[in-house]
Formats: C-alpha cells, sequence, structure tokens
C-alpha cells in the first residue's frame, strides 16, 4: 500500500511539473509595449490613453470642442485618462488640449509643438483640443 501511494505521488508531481512546462512555453500574450509607440499618420495630433505613445488612441487633423460628440469621437477619452500625445501636424502650429468641452484657456492641461511628442502627467479626462498659431507651448 505504500508503494501504490508513493508511486501516485511521484506521478502527482510528474504532472505537476509537464502543466507548468507546458504554462511557462507558451507564448506569452502581445503587451502594450510591442506595438509601434506614437503611430500617428502626418497632419494629425494623436493622443493615447497610455504614456510613451501606447494604448488606445484617438487623432484629428484639425480642431475638436467636444471629444464625445461626432465627427470626432473619441471613444476611451471618457473612462480613460490621457497618457500621451504627438503633434505630427505639418502646419507648424501647436495643438492645445483640455479637460474640459469647449477648449476654454482655464481648462488647458497642456500644449504640444510640432513634432512634439511627449506624456501627459496626472490624470486628465481631455475633452477638447485645438491647433494654434504662434509659440504656445
Amino acid at each position: 500500500m505504500k508503494r501504490i501511494r508513493a508511486v501516485r505521488a511521484k506521478a502527482g508531481l510528474f504532472a505537476g511539473a509537464v502543466v507548468m512546462a507546458g504554462l511557462s512555453a507558451g507564448t506569452a500574450p502581445a503587451q502594450a509595449e510591442d506595438r509601434p509607440r506614437y503611430e500617428c499618420d502626418t497632419g494629425y495630433v494623436c493622443f493615447y490613453s497610455m504614456a510613451n505613445g501606447y494604448g488606445e488612441k484617438c487623432s484629428w487633423e484639425g480642431s475638436d470642442a467636444i471629444w464625445r460628440v461626432s465627427p470626432g469621437v473619441c471613444s476611451w477619452a471618457h473612462y480613460d485618462s490621457a497618457g500621451s500625445v504627438f503633434n505630427n501636424g505639418t502646419s507648424g502650429m501647436d495643438v492645445l488640449y483640455y479637460d474640459q468641452a469647449g477648449q476654454h484657456g482655464s481648462d488647458k492641461v497642456g500644449c504640444v509643438s510640432k513634432g512634439e511628442k511627449k506624456n501627459i502627467s496626472g490624470t486628465h479626462y481631455l475633452a477638447s483640443h485645438k491647433w494654434v498659431g504662434g509659440t504656445n507651448c
């Protein structure tokens, strides 16, 4: 009887080791870091839900006073804060971004210059942005 228990115990340990080996040998799921960073079409400003250009993305060619209303709806902006931004515009204009609809000066979160990629510090549920001339950043 002791011999049967010992064999069963060893078989159980072996089966557990096989299962664990199988789990560690599998392909890991793709992480956000595996996707291209700051992917953004030329002429657009792109906002991302994570730092360093990762996560969900919303992009615009022009200004948008209310991100949650057509035509430029940013579906994740009402439940996820913005983590980064890239101004891939070609006009030389800066982009001001706001945590309220309507692009009001007091609600400004930040500014990004042409060609600039940056993280957005803090927790901001962005709601609007506008392209502006001059040096605003």
